[in-house]
């Protein structure tokens, strides 16, 4: 669990500036550690390939 948390931490640092991060999948606890930093996780239901940016 220690490490899963650490690898959060870790992508959600990487992320730093990013408004909106979009994803198909992603659990409660890397979706906390996004929101915490001002950074809106966006859940696409199907392919990443048919995300698409929106101009929220």
């Amino acid at each position: 669990m220690a490490m899963l948390l650490f690898y959060s931490s870790l992508v959600a640092q990487a992320l730093e500036g990013c408004q909106k991060v979009y994803c198909t999948r992603i659990g409660d606890r890397p979706r906390q550690e996004l929101e915490k930093r001002g950074i809106m996780p966006v859940i696409y239901e199907g392919s990443i390939a048919g995300i698409r940016a929106s101009e929220d």
